[in-house]
Order: C-alpha cells, then structure tokens, then sequence
C-alpha cells in the first residue's frame, strides 16, 4: 500500500512538472492550479489501472483458498447468510435481517436552517457466519452499509411497524443536521458487539413524534407519523442471502473481519456470488477508467489545443461574467 502510494506520488510530481512546463511555455494564465488540476486527472488515471489489474486478478480468482488464510491476510469468500444467534426484524417492512440500516426522515422548512429535519435511524449486525463450500467461517463487525440495495417504504403496514419500533427500541440523542455522511459514520462509531443495535433520533424527530419526555405509546406515535411526510428507507441482508464477503481473516478465535473504516475500506459484504461480483466490479472498473482517461483527455484537450486558444476563450468568457 505504501510503496502504491509513493508510486501515485511520484507520477502526479512528474505530471506536475511536465503540465507546468507546457503551459508556461504557451504563456497560460493560472498555470500552477489548471496543472494541478490535469495532473491530479493523471494520476487517477495511472491509480485506477492498478484498481483494474486487481481486478482482473479477482475475477480469475474470485475466492481465496480457505486452506491458505493466514492470520492478518485479507480474503475473499462467497456463500450464504447464516444466523449464529439473535436475528433483527426490520422496522418497516418487517423481514428477518442479520445486517441492517434504516433511516426515516420528514420535511422541516427552518428559514435559518433548512438542512435540520426530524429524523430517526439505526443499524444493527446480529451475529452471523458464512455457509461457504469449504465449511463455516464467522464473521464480524459493521461492514460498509452503502453496498446495500435500499428500498423505501410508505403506507400504513409500514407506518405501523416504525410506531411500534419507535416505542419500544431504546433510543440515542443525534445530531440536529441531517446528512447522508453521519448516517453511515454511524456504523463507523458502532462496530462493536456490545453497541449494537444502535438507535439515534434527533431532538426535531423527539418532537414531531411527542416523544420529548421519553417513550411514547405506539398509537400516538403512528398518528403524529400520518401527520407528515416521512420518508422511510431500509438496506437489508437477511438469512439465507448468497453474498460475497471481503475481510481480514484473524485466527484467534477464526473469523473473517468485515469492519468498515477508513483502514480497511476494502472490507465489504456485498450481494451475489463470489464470481458474479468479481465480474461486476471488473467491468465496473473497465468503465470507470474510460470515463477517467476521456475526461482528462477532454481536459487536455481544452487546455492545450491550438496553443491555448480554447482555454484562453472559454477563460474570457467566465470572467466577463
């Protein structure tokens, strides 16, 4: 990882140097950023074809060799959802799940900040292994929620179930400003055992709700709900799921790590069969890259076509507005 980095550092310094060079030779306005800039582009480039080539290697193997994880290495494992002991049931559309997110929200026009909303949301990881084909592995911690499908939910049936969750799950303060990045650093807060499930409901949602004195009865709770417009959403993984899992193995006791943060953003469980998601990611990959390389051609091209006369015009332009 280190020696990669020093690597992408070292060609974004001699992209620098070389962008620098040729639009001071053309006597370019706003040399050292635009070069910054191209040179940045450069760079990701030259990242993401190492991103490609590891890849390329997992779609030729999608799974790492059960007989070979060492304590430390990172692996890569398809099977299926199994519980290990307690399962979830998901607040709104009410299916088991072994890893879970949800989030509702409701309108709230605040002149002086329209960005706070009455809002509740929780994970929870119950305890689980993968069934795979050379036997069981345990898994743990809080992997990256956002690789979840999500879908929403709205109607009584479902307005139901979040009055009767919100009356009986125990519930944390959280912030005031709603943002889709707190609700997944929630995870990064919460990886351990003994702090799931984690609950949070802002004080606007405390009040909308009329739970400012503490609980409340499920049946005030699904009037004041029916009140407003609240959006209600759940990422599931349930018992029985075929997923593909990418963690740290660790020996003592055995068990595949799949906690998100930023150490180990690699770590994941996702949907699918091991084979179908290294073909995913592969021609995701392939994709991204294109886009990538077109927009810094594209950039280069405004740049330093007919020496510098696009991106004199299209300069002139935006400061004489």
């Amino acid at each position: 990882m280190l020696k990669a980095g020093l690597v992408l550092l070292a060609v974004f310094a001699a992209a620098y140097f070389l962008e620098k060079r040729e639009m001071d030779r053309r006597a370019l306005p706003g040399a050292w950023l635009v070069a910054i800039v191209l040179a940045g582009g450069v760079t990701l480039v030259a990242g993401s074809v190492q991103g490609l080539a590891e890849a390329w290697r997992t779609k030729a193997a999608p799974e790492t060799d059960p007989a070979q994880w060492q304590d430390g290495q990172r692996v890569r494992g398809g099977g299926v959802l199994r519980a290990a002991g307690r399962v979830s049931v998901a607040p709104f559309s009410g299916r088991e799940a072994l890893v879970l997110w949800y989030n509702a929200t409701a309108p709230h026009w605040d002149e002086h900040n329209r960005q706070s909303r009455p809002s509740f949301r929780g994970i929870d990881v119950a305890p689980c292994y993968l069934e795979t084909a050379g036997g069981r592995v345990a898994l743990a911690g809080v992997p990256n929620l956002r690789l979840l499908s999500e879908e929403q939910f709205s109607g009584t049936e479902h307005l139901d179930r979040a009055a009767n969750h919100l009356a009986r799950a125990d519930w944390s303060s959280a912030p005031e400003t709603w943002s889709g990045a707190l609700e997944e650093g929630d995870a990064l807060v919460s990886g351990s055992p003994g702090s799931l499930p984690s609950n949070l409901i802002n004080r606007l949602g405390r009040e909308a709700l009329g739970m400012e004195a503490g609980q409340a009865g499920a049946a005030e709770i699904r009037q004041r709900l029916a009140e407003r417009n609240w959006l209600l959403r759940e990422r599931i993984l349930g018992p029985g799921a075929e997923v593909t899992a990418v963690g740290t193995f660790r020996a003592n006791p055995p068990r595949v790590d799949v906690n998100y943060g930023p150490t180990s953003a690699q770590h994941s469980i996702t949907p699918g069969a091991a084979a179908a998601t290294a073909s995913r990611d592969l021609s995701q990959t392939v994709i991204f890259i294109l886009v990538l390389a077109l927009l810094t051609a594209a950039a280069h091209w405004v740049v330093f076509s007919s020496g510098g006369a696009v991106y004199r015009g299209l300069l002139d332009r935006v400061v004489s507005r």
